[in-house]
């Protein structure tokens, strides 16, 4: 065994090399067998890196075994996303070959897409977006975080998730001539089925679109989504300037609680920290110094070890929250 990677050939109709002049290879090794010129027509990216001289350290640093060898190019992407970007490039492909993309299939298509200024591609991934019905969205709050990042806030199924969530969107999206195209009516919203935001900055994303629009019961579940995200234990000192940012009690609560376990000196700097106050700082500092005077008292009343577990109570309490 000489520890390479095993390499994986493609589905049709990207597994030959008779009908490719250059190979994809995925992050998950998988091999693409494509043609420049479709790649290239699709994408200026592709289009500058087969057809344009490129430095010497830019070129594909290997070929494959092929006759006569390929060219493989690396992708920073997974297979599956990247094989429904290449199925919507080429032309007249079999009605069983057309790829039937879910929600999330989209969006990190999407993603590929957008790295690759593939326009005609991303209007056909908008257009697939369309036609999925909200109540098909397995996460939408996720979508709803991601859209904004990307900007994809004018897309129609964001539009009515959007819509049944604020009142102000709604009368928003009723003058646009796409919604009035829509032979749909407003019904009661579908419930949010087991949303797994977990990244913080999705979260704060999301969260700010959530509160320009008034959309209460999205602000409430994201605040408890970011309670129970990695972010919090792992970034306190962040999480805490956000949270007083935002006004969010239980969440800087939980914050600085969790500051505890770090000595202040190794609280890692953020941008965030930058939003507060040096009086948001000093309340810190006096909550930790409180809770380090309450641990001490607990330990003196019990004879340092008396079997019964500490909680921060009493005088070690504060609200994050300014008035």
């Amino acid at each position: 065994m000489d520890g390479s990677p095993q390499i994986t050939i493609a589905d049709a109709p990207f597994d030959s090399p008779k009908k490719a002049d250059v190979i994809l290879r995925s992050s998950d090794n998988v091999d693409f067998y494509v043609m420049k010129a479709l790649l290239a027509f699709s994408s200026p990216i592709f289009r500058d890196m087969f057809f344009l001289p490129q430095p010497q350290h830019d070129r594909a640093s290997f070929r494959s075994t092929d006759n006569p060898p390929l060219d493989i190019v690396a992708i920073q992407y997974e297979s599956a996303p990247l094989q429904n970007v290449l199925l919507l490039c080429y032309p007249q492909i079999g009605p069983g070959m057309q790829p039937k993309l879910t929600s999330d299939d989209i969006i990190e298509a999407y993603i590929i897409a957008e790295k690759y200024d593939m326009e005609t591609v991303i209007q056909l991934l908008e257009d697939a977006l369309s036609t999925i019905p909200p109540k098909f969205i397995r996460d939408p709050l996720r979508m709803l975080a991601i859209a904004v990042q990307h900007g994809w806030v004018d897309f129609y199924v964001l539009k009515a998730f959007l819509a049944f969530s604020s009142p102000v969107l709604r009368d928003k999206f009723a003058e646009s001539p796409r919604s009035r195209s829509s032979s749909s009516t407003p019904r009661k919203s579908h419930p949010i089925f087991s949303p797994r935001l977990e990244n913080a900055d999705e979260i704060i994303a999301a969260y700010a679109v959530a509160e320009d629009f008034k959309m209460d019961a999205i602000m409430k579940q994201l605040e408890e989504m970011l309670l129970a995200s990695k972010a919090i234990k792992e970034e306190p000192l962040r999480i805490l300037a956000i949270a007083i940012q935002m006004g969010w009690e239980k969440v800087g609560k939980l914050a600085a609680k969790n500051t505890l376990s770090i000595p202040f000196g190794r609280l890692p700097f953020s941008n965030e920290l930058n939003t507060i106050t040096g009086a948001d700082i000093w309340n810190l500092q006096d909550y930790r110094q409180s809770c380090a005077h309450a641990i001490h008292a607990w330990f003196h009343r019990n004879n340092i070890g008396g079997g019964r577990p500490w909680r921060p109570a009493g005088v070690c309490k504060k609200s994050f929250v300014r008035p």
